[in-house]
């Protein structure tokens, strides 16, 4: 089988190249998974934020949740860096400004 002379490869292999080529690299012995990324350390059980600004370059990393209760806002042009391994909650007004930055994650942590 060739591919010369003017094949348009972005239209892939075709079925049975593209079967070959994937039951091969299925079956190598010598392609190994990546590690898993590291886990975070825990440095709360729970966080709770309530009538308050959360200040500039705030991280909290908490075991079980991270709770907004009300009137909560983060600090016009913060960088706030949220995780929380069971659950982010929003029970009342949440205000994140222009030019902040919020990143919230649901992982584990240690």
């Amino acid at each position: 089988m060739s591919y010369c002379g003017g094949i348009n490869f972005t239209k892939g292999f075709g079925t049975e190249p593209g079967a070959l080529i994937l039951s091969r690299y299925l079956a190598a012995n010598c392609l190994t998974p990546p590690p898993p990324p590291p886990r975070m350390n825990c440095t709360h059980i729970s966080q709770t934020y309530n009538n308050e600004v959360v200040p500039d370059n705030t991280e909290v990393i908490a075991e079980t949740n991270i709770t907004i209760q009300s009137n909560v806002s983060i600090a016009n042009g913060a960088t706030v860096n949220w995780q929380a391994e069971i659950q982010f909650v929003v029970n009342g007004e949440f205000t994140v400004p222009y030019f902040s930055n919020m990143t919230v994650v649901a992982e584990e942590c240690e």
